[in-house]
């Protein structure tokens, strides 16, 4: 699993890829399974639900 916490705004998004910034390792951001990239885990997934301009995640 990834060591470093990176504010998600700075992760790149395509579709449903997400990007890390720090190794450039992708991943399914509905499922949290890695695509591509140096990382040798998949990733958690949260539920998350927007209301106005918050987005609230739950954990």
């Amino acid at each position: 699993m990834p060591e470093e916490f990176v504010p998600v705004a700075k992760a790149g998004l395509e579709g449903c890829i997400v990007e890390c910034p720090l190794h450039f390792a992708q991943f399914d951001v509905r499922t949290g399974k890695l695509v591509d990239g140096p990382i040798s885990a998949d990733v958690p997934v949260y539920e998350v639900r927007v209301e106005g301009d918050t987005v609230l995640v739950k954990w």
